[in-house]
């Protein structure tokens, strides 16, 4: 077995961060970068964006299928339906309306149908975004729009604002967890960063 070298000399950095992660507030000039599709090993299914700004600070948004525990379709519908108002927002941005428009009958098919629609469309076009805290203390887009707009837009004309119900300050001061979340290692629902929202699904 090989040896491994142990050795903390005067100059060993450990301060240095690997990744930048970008805080609560507006951002400008902010590029997505991918779209993920993917299942949890417990089977949760899930659509992540990662966006990166001009300073390569990074941000993901994970929109999960939607689920209700005591399996009210009304409630289940009116989730879907905010998940596909939430999605269409953030795919006008890069194509239009009528290029948008899809139907599907899983989330499996709705999450591909993302992916397959906004193709590479998206590389190379800055965008202003409001990013904000989640009610576990992740950083995130708010649940509720609009949240994000073309740079072509003016800073003037621009309805990205910070409201009342925008949570701009962590519960938890102890803990860091303004990241980007790791979906991949998420177990349920509960654990990723459904931002802008409470327990029970309201934007606060």
């Amino acid at each position: 077995m090989a040896n491994i070298d142990y050795n903390i000399t005067a100059d060993f950095d450990s301060e240095s961060s690997g990744t930048n992660f970008m805080d609560v507030g507006i951002h400008e000039n902010v590029e997505l970068t991918r779209i993920v599709y993917s299942t949890t090993e417990n089977g949760n299914q899930f659509l992540a964006f990662y966006f990166k700004d001009e300073n390569g600070a990074e941000l993901s948004h994970t929109e999960w299928e939607p689920k209700d525990k005591d399996m009210d379709l009304v409630k289940l519908q009116s989730k879907t339906q905010n998940q596909m108002k939430r999605v269409h927002h953030i795919m006008t941005k890069y194509i239009s309306k009528d290029e948008a428009k899809l139907k599907v009958n899983s989330f499996k098919e709705f999450a591909e149908s993302v992916i397959s629609k906004l193709a590479n469309n998206f590389e190379g076009v800055k965008v202003r975004i409001k990013v904000i805290y989640s009610w576990n203390d992740f950083t995130s887009l708010p649940k509720y729009t609009p949240f994000i707009e073309n740079m072509s837009i003016s800073k003037e004309d621009s309805k990205l604002k910070i409201s009342s119900i925008d949570k701009m300050s962590k519960d938890k001061k102890d803990r860091d967890v303004s990241t980007v979340v790791d979906v991949f290692a998420t177990s349920d629902e509960s654990g990723q960063p459904s931002q802008g929202e409470s327990k029970d699904g309201l934007p606060f």
